[in-house]
This record gives C-alpha cells, sequence and structure tokens, in this order.
C-alpha cells in the first residue's frame, strides 16, 4: 500500500507543474488498487479548472475573529464505552427526510452556506420530533449567502466563500429563514442558482421572501438558534470522539477540509488524498461513519454538494482519525434552542 501511494505522489508531482490531466490521473489511479477508485463525473467540466475551484468556498477566520460562544469544545459525552464501530443518523432517523438529501450549490462558492443550514435542518427534526410528530424545517442557504454580515464576504459576494462560524453565528444573532433548492413555493427563500447555470455574483441581500412563495412575512419566518461549539480536541482522536459523540448525540455536523485535485474525481470508497495540489478549502456535513470491508480503514460519512451525479450519489467517505486533508482540523455543531 505505501509503494503505491508513493508511486501516485510521484504522478502528482509531475501533474502540479501543468494543468492537471484528470483523465491521465483516473486511469493511473485505478491501476494502483488503493483505498477509493477514480471517475470523471458529465456534472462537472474537467477542462475548465475555474469551475472545479469555485466549488471550494470555505474560507478560515482569522484569530480575530468573534466568537462568543467560545472555541472550547464540549466534554465528550460516551454513550456507551465507546462509539460503535458504524452509526449512521440517515439509518436512525429515517423520517427526518433532510438527512438523506444531497443539494447541488452549482458554480458558487457556497458550500459554506450548504453544510451549516442543512447541519441546522438536520438537528432541527432530531432535536423538535416527537414519536408522534415529525419536526421537519429546511433552513435557507440563499438567506446566509445573500446576508451574513459576519461571514467574511462583502454586499454580493458570498459566491467567493464564507466563514462556517459565521453562518452559525449569523443565525444566532438575526435568525434565518427557510428555503431550499430553487422550485418550492411552500418556503420563504430558495436559493438562487441552478445546478446548470454559469456562476455569478450571489444576489443583494433583501429581507423579504421570494415572490412565489406562499410565505408571506420573512420577520416572522425567522428562527434563531443558540450558536455554535467546536468541536476540536486537544488531539486527533479527542477530536473523533468529541464528533461522534456529538453526531449520536445532537445530530449532523459540518468539517472543512483542504480539496486537491484528486478530489474531483472520487466516485467510491475510503478517500486518502494522493495527487494534485491544494484548490481551496471546502466545508461538508457528516453523518456518521463506518469501516471500509475491503481496506478496513475506518471512515466517515459525508454528504457533499455538488449533486448527486458525483461521488456516491453525492456523498463521499473520508478516512477517518489521520487529519487527511486536515478534515479533522475544523468541526464544529450548530447548538438548537
Amino acid at each position: 500500500m505505501m509503494l503505491k501511494i508513493i508511486l501516485s505522489l510521484i504522478l502528482s508531482s509531475l501533474v502540479a507543474a501543468q494543468a492537471f490531466d484528470y483523465s491521465a490521473f483516473v486511469t493511473f489511479h485505478n491501476s494502483q488498487g488503493l483505498s477509493w477508485t477514480a471517475k470523471l463525473h458529465p456534472s462537472l467540466d474537467y477542462t475548465n479548472q475555474a469551475s472545479l475551484h469555485i466549488r471550494c468556498g470555505h474560507k478560515n477566520r482569522p484569530s480575530t475573529y468573534p466568537n462568543p460562544n467560545g472555541s472550547s469544545p464540549p466534554p465528550a459525552r460516551l454513550l456507551t464505552a465507546s462509539p460503535p464501530l458504524s452509526y449512521s443518523l440517515t439509518a436512525s432517523f429515517p423520517k427526518c427526510l433532510s438527512l438523506g438529501v444531497i443539494r447541488d450549490q452549482g458554480q458558487c462558492g457556497s458550500c459554506w452556506a450548504f453544510s451549516t443550514m442543512t447541519s441546522l435542518s438536520d438537528r432541527y427534526c432530531i432535536s423538535k420530533s416527537t414519536s408522534t410528530v415529525t419536526a421537519q424545517r429546511d433552513f435557507s442557504m440563499e438567506d446566509v449567502l445573500e446576508c451574513c454580515t459576519i461571514c467574511g464576504f462583502s454586499s454580493k459576494q458570498g459566491c467567493n466563500g464564507g466563514y462556517m462560524e459565521g453562518a452559525f453565528n449569523w443565525v444566532q444573532k438575526t435568525g434565518v429563514c427557510t428555503g431550499d433548492q430553487p422550485g418550492s413555493t411552500s418556503l420563504c427563500k430558495n436559493y438562487f442558482l441552478s445546478p446548470s447555470s454559469n456562476a455569478k455574483p450571489a444576489p443583494a441581500c433583501k429581507k423579504s421572501c421570494d415572490a412565489t412563495s406562499s410565505v408571506t412575512s420573512y420577520a416572522s419566518n425567522l428562527y434563531k438558534t443558540l450558536g455554535y461549539k467546536s468541536l476540536v480536541g486537544a488531539t486527533i482522536s479527542q477530536t473523533v470522539i468529541n464528533a461522534q459523540n456529538a453526531i449520536m448525540s445532537r445530530g449532523s455536523i459540518v468539517a472543512a477540509f483542504d480539496v486537491y485535485d484528486d478530489f474531483f474525481s472520487y466516485q467510491k470508497g475510503v478517500y486518502v488524498q494522493t495527487s494534485g495540489i491544494n484548490e481551496g478549502g471546502h466545508a461538508v456535513r457528516v453523518v456518521g461513519w463506518g469501516v471500509d470491508s475491503v481496506s478496513k480503514l475506518p471512515y466517515w460519512i459525508v454528504a457533499n454538494s455538488w449533486g448527486t451525479g458525483w461521488g456516491i450519489k453525492g456523498w463521499f467517505w473520508m478516512v477517518r482519525g489521520t487529519n487527511n486533508c486536515n478534515f479533522e482540523a475544523e468541526m464544529i455543531e450548530g447548538v438548537m434552542q
């Protein structure tokens, strides 16, 4: 396995000096018998590096960024002597529809808004539902994308990236309305960009619902949370335990990581970075974990926001416990009321 990874890293150094050749990479990578397989996905334009790069919209917040909730992680709350070998929120809460839905951010660096708001939708359902009533509420990615004033961008520039913490902080301070992908008429403010549209700036902030929406009052549609907490511990293993217990206890979490060229062609298996250069930061939603029966590698179950035509119908498995691509360096949870 180590020799195969070294060979792949040699390929990485060769392609880094020129435009990444995805076709050549897929052929070479799949011949090595590594823990994941690669594929060119029709939904992505591999001839346009800018169109790939714009899907990486997570920004690292500066050290001076206001964090009223504090950065120390909540204490690990072991539900058993140790977390189970595998766990999935989608299996544990099948009536919470948001858990199983894959969204598509399109040509906009809005992953930070998608990951945070969909995680809040998951947590709302899990925390508010009863044995007889399922509470569904989809929080608007668009509202945060347009209007968050503490997310690291100026007006109409949310597609250039933002802070996950900023999104959670903004919802705590101002509230967020309902919304989802384009097309719904029962929610307040839906996402502005269809998957097939070309990249364009985010709309200016508007404190009103869509004209097509049956929701008439933006202000009365807002929902506030209690903020967010970091799950990062003193060690990677402690971060993993914190994250596992947060998922089992309270619902999905969000994570940020570095995207390398090879990740765009992920098809299935446990992703371990092998080739390419760092194209930027990305924010995603984590709903569980497991151990691969083939490679024997532990992994996180992660929902991406590049549509169902990428990866495992929009999902991927990230190797767990090694901080691959800094995946375990920034994991946070939204705190519901």
